[in-house]
């Protein structure tokens, strides 16, 4: 039916153009930015430190490196979040996973899974409500999951 070389062709222009519709819908804002809520949150993890590491607190959440870890780490459990699925695909979409990685689909897997979640990571909202650009893997990785159930 396909060639495995143009299908996968295929789904890299289709996350690829997902991921940049969704980059250009999105709010963009530097890394180093930090909203009124980020700013009372890392003041609330300041104040949690003891006071002798106080001088370390300083070293640790006013440093830029430290709010671009602390905004990727929000963001990636943003964009991997299975609450926004139906309660009945998660398991097909898990199962799936599961089988494309036990079935060495790395490419697959590159191309649906990693480049949306990297576009989404430095590009993304701040609030991903709607990250379509993984909706090709979760249609795949379903329908893949569902597949070996059905062979079983």
């Amino acid at each position: 039916m396909f060639e495995k070389k143009s299908f996968l062709s295929f789904l890299l222009f289709l996350v690829i153009f997902l991921s940049v519709r969704q980059i250009f819908r999105s709010n963009y804002h530097s890394l180093t930015y930090q909203s009124e809520i980020e700013l009372v949150e890392m003041r609330q993890r300041m104040i949690d430190y003891p006071p002798r590491y106080y001088r370390l607190a300083h070293i640790i959440e006013e440093r830029p490196e430290s709010r671009i870890f602390f905004k990727l780490q929000s963001t990636f459990f943003n964009v991997i979040d299975l609450k926004s699925l139906p309660f009945f695909i998660t398991p097909l979409v898990i199962l799936g996973l599961f089988k494309i990685i036990q079935d060495k689909h790395h490419a697959f897997l590159a191309i649906t899974l990693l480049i949306p979640i990297v576009f989404s990571l430095f590009f993304g909202p701040e609030n991903i409500s709607n990250n379509y650009s993984l909706y090709p893997f979760i249609f795949l990785s379903s329908i893949y999951g569902l597949a070996s159930l059905i062979k079983k």
